[in-house]
């Protein structure tokens, strides 16, 4: 799906938190080709620091746990792994 002057603006003001743009006709020489692709790219996927923060301390936390889970189980066995999630997930 083409990305239009209009939807670049908008992910750059809202979500990069660029200051208001003048115009979105000064967009529309960028929104062409082969740019487009790269464009609809970084819209649906780069997202603003907040966000970015808030996944990457989701990571640590996800780690911390299996790394905790791992060592309650020495050998590694996925099942009881995933039991052990699932109780801890009931439990929070």
């Amino acid at each position: 799906m083409a990305v239009t002057p209009d939807e670049l603006r908008a992910w750059a003001v809202e979500v990069m938190k660029i200051p208001e743009l003048s115009k979105t006709s000064d967009l529309s020489f960028i929104c062409r080709g082969q740019m487009n692709e790269i464009w609809r790219y970084m819209i649906d996927n780069v997202k603003d620091l907040e966000t970015a923060a808030a996944v990457h301390q989701n990571l640590q936390i996800n780690n911390a746990n299996s790394k905790c889970l791992s060592n309650l189980v020495p050998s590694g066995d996925v099942n009881v792994i995933l039991i052990l999630v699932s109780l801890q997930d009931r439990l929070e």
